[in-house]
């Protein structure tokens, strides 16, 4: 048996289960941002106007979606050694 191909059909099941985490981390947090109430944000109204109590948290979700960008690179750095 070739080792060597059973390892690069490893990596690149790996590297692609990965990147599919990572998409679904995307999307959970796109469908489900963090809000705070009394913020004044105009935008998403299907998910934000919810009673006109809660707004979402623009830096909160940018940070999110960041750490798990972060989170993902270095996954690949790390596979790359």
């Amino acid at each position: 048996m070739n080792t060597d191909n059973n390892n690069n059909l490893n990596e690149q099941e790996i590297k692609k289960t990965a990147f599919i985490v990572y998409v679904v981390v995307l999307i959970l947090t796109f469908i489900f941002p963090p809000v705070n109430a009394g913020s004044a944000f105009a935008g998403w109204s299907f998910i934000s106007n919810l009673g006109y109590l809660y707004k979402i948290n623009i830096p909160y979700l940018l940070i999110e979606m960041g750490m798990a960008t972060v989170v993902y690179i270095f996954f690949l750095i790390s596979q790359k050694k």
